[in-house]
């Protein structure tokens, strides 16, 4: 799924997820798998790591986007100050470029740790402790157009977008793309403006559940 604008999102180039991640049905299907990945199961990891494997190269090639002028990097977890290659997402990202000819910057991003978003309540709040963590950005852009930023999960797009401010202070043209597992959305909020959304869609059980 594309979601060119989120309610948080400023100076993307906008947001890919694989499936909705829905906060009111946590025993939905692909609800169930995110959450799992995030919760660090070994068996939603390695599910994750070939859905991305089979995602991302169809991205490529369905926006005709060139390897080698893309950067990749991954989300900082809140307690973080840089990313931690032994992570999950991390090593699956820098995989992701081996194998698709894509620049690794596991370097890229740094950040002051900060209290998890989740556990806010207010959108005032969730400001707060973005402003907090105040994202920079380091490294040589030489060559980049787009920087693909790897998460878990995608809900307003404010860290993202704090994200994209640190890389655009050292390359302002270039553009910042978010791809996450999950997008975070409640399904009676949507039934509350006369929508329906489900995961009926989503096209990659065949890659979870491989072999």
């Amino acid at each position: 799924m594309y979601f060119a604008r989120l309610d948080g999102l400023s100076d993307v180039a906008g947001v890919y997820t694989l499936a909705w991640r829905f906060t009111d049905q946590a025993q939905e299907l692909w609800t169930e798998r995110v959450n799992r990945f995030k919760d660090g199961h070994a068996q939603a990891i390695a599910g994750a790591s070939r859905t991305l494997d089979a995602a991302v190269p169809q991205l490529l090639a369905a926006r005709e986007w060139s390897a080698n002028e893309i950067a990749v990097s991954v989300a900082l977890s809140s307690a973080d100050t840089g990313l931690v290659p032994s992570k999950a997402l991390p090593t699956i990202a820098a995989r992701i470029c081996g194998k698709n000819g894509l620049k690794w910057m596991p370097s890229l991003l740094a950040k002051h740790p900060h209290r998890p978003l989740h556990n806010c309540r207010t959108q005032a709040e969730r400001e707060a402790e973005i402003k907090k963590a105040d994202y920079s950005a380091t490294g040589s852009m030489s060559g980049i157009k787009r920087v693909l930023v790897f998460d878990d999960i995608a809900t307003r797009g404010d860290t993202l977008t704090a994200i994209a401010g640190a890389i655009k202070r050292i390359s302002p043209r270039v553009e910042v793309v978010g791809i996450a597992l999950g997008k975070s959305e409640r399904v009676s909020y949507a039934a509350s403006w006369g929508q329906t959304i489900s995961n009926e869609h989503v096209p990659w059980e065949k890659y979870w559940n491989a072999k």
